[in-house]
């Protein structure tokens, strides 16, 4: 589920495309790259005719497996940005099995036809390693002590089957999960130093965000260092020349998580165990370059069907009426704002709170505090807690709450301090006021004569 804070996020995305349109669709179909002799450029060639993906995030496990939190708000975020990037996107969450293995099979053989389009897959849910093979694991498997476990979830042996079916040439797959590779080499050391002809051989490369044993993070960190990536905000284009290949996407993203992680957390990264498909490298053209051809149809295409939502949604904000956000939800039910207007919908606000100002004016007049300016304690409850004995949830990013009941978000609001005591107002806390309060490695939820006993979660995938 998307929480606020990610949101907010998609809201800013959203702005830049508004802001530059062009510049945002930077890599889209009809991609061109500048070949190089170490350092000297010997001409160009047309390396994509098109651009694929298939983004999949599962959070609502329903046979035993932990629920994650931030799954499908980051596979939002990674759809927005990959469609601003000139990618055409499918957006599947909380496959079962059978939908999973079909959907892939679909992707792969239906949308891989060409062999001059790029297909990239980003799947983020729960990964599991047994016996030294990996599986990802959909929706519906039982867990890995249950035979059924097998029949379930998709093995990554036979993902190596999957990208085998597409005639693309280039093909990446990045999972936000962790498990022990058996289909693809791990590689180390420097990423290339030029594209050359090399890099337009045939490719299937895998990336990784944990090893086998290894709990993956799910705080949107893998998600928000790739997105960095390849909009040219981190260091990932390691020679300068204005690209991220896919093995230097996946060199700057095991360094820097494990960084991140001291060590707790290492992506793997690699190519496929194939001759015919170990040679090329997946290239993602950064903001900016020069060496960007895209074909000028498909780049206004692109930043118009963006900028419409965006201006469809901002008349929503400024209206903040219930049949306003109705109308949006049916014009775009699986838009970049639908989980926020669901939520306006769902929990209209009281006296306590209001919609903040649409974004332009609020980025103008009050920009948001930085994460050091929050109160010290508000800054110690941070994350996700929970009490898996009365099915209560409750999560707190900067200072937006939310409260789950039995996976089904009861109550939002925003958190304030008076004095040394912490409270929640907002859409849904409409009687008496709920305070929080931290005892020990305890948080401690109260409202009335009812008080509810919290830990911090812990959620491997």
């Amino acid at each position: 589920m998307a929480g606020i804070s990610g949101l907010r996020a998609i809201l800013v995305a959203a702005l830049a495309v508004l802001v530059s349109a062009c510049a945002a669709s930077s890599a889209g179909r009809g991609v061109s790259v500048t070949l190089r002799t170490d350092e000297t450029p010997t001409g160009k060639i047309t390396l994509y005719s098109a651009s694929r993906a298939l983004v999949i995030g599962i959070d609502n496990y329903t046979q035993g497996w932990p629920r994650l939190q931030n799954v499908v708000a980051d596979a939002r975020l990674v759809a927005h940005e990959l469609k601003r990037r000139g990618f055409e996107v499918s957006l599947r969450t909380d496959l079962t099995g059978l939908e999973l293995q079909q959907t892939l099979k679909e992707f792969f053989a239906l949308q891989g036809t060409d062999p001059e389009t790029r297909l990239l897959l980003w799947f983020a849910g729960h990964g599991y390693t047994v016996g030294g093979e990996g599986f990802i694991v959909p929706a519906d498997a039982p867990t890995a002590t249950d035979p059924r476990f097998k029949v379930k979830a998709l093995p990554m042996r036979d993902f190596g089957t999957l990208v085998r079916l597409a005639d693309s040439k280039h093909v990446l797959s990045v999972f936000d999960s962790c498990f022990s590779g058996t289909v693809f080499a791990s590689r180390s050391g420097a990423a290339p130093a030029a594209i050359t002809q090399k890099t337009a051989e045939p490719v299937r490369q895998f990336l990784t965000s944990g090893d086998a044993g290894q709990s993956v993070r799910d705080d949107g960190a893998f998600r928000d260092l790739f997105i960095r990536a390849i909009r040219g905000e981190e260091t990932a284009d390691v020679n300068d020349d204005g690209y991220v290949t896919g093995d230097e996407l996946g060199l700057f993203l095991s360094q820097r998580v494990a960084s991140l992680t001291a060590a707790a957390q290492t992506p793997r990264y690699g190519k496929l165990h194939d001759v015919r498909f170990d040679r090329g490298d997946f290239v993602f053209v950064l903001p900016g370059s020069e060496a960007v051809s895209s074909t000028r149809t498909a780049m206004v295409k692109s930043a118009q069907s963006v900028d419409h939502e965006l201006a469809f949604w901002k008349s929503v904000e400024q209206a903040d009426d219930a049949k306003a956000y109705e109308a949006y939800l049916r014009k775009y039910p699986n838009g970049d704002f639908a989980d926020l207007a669901r939520l306006k919908l769902e929990a209209p606000a009281d006296e306590a709170y209001r919609m903040p100002p649409p974004l332009p004016q609020r980025m103008a007049s009050r920009p948001p505090p930085p994460p050091r300016q929050l109160n010290r304690s508000l800054r110690l409850l941070q994350g996700v807690w929970e009490n898996r004995a009365k099915g209560v949830t409750f999560q707190l990013r900067g200072e937006r709450a939310q409260l789950f009941k039995n996976r089904k978000m009861a109550e939002a609001g925003l958190v304030r301090a008076q004095g040394d005591q912490l409270y929640i107002v907002g859409a849904g806390i409409r009687k008496n006021r709920m305070t929080l309060t931290l005892n020990g490695a305890r948080l401690m939820l109260k409202r009335g004569g009812e008080s509810i006993a919290l830990t911090r979660a812990r959620r491997p995938r």
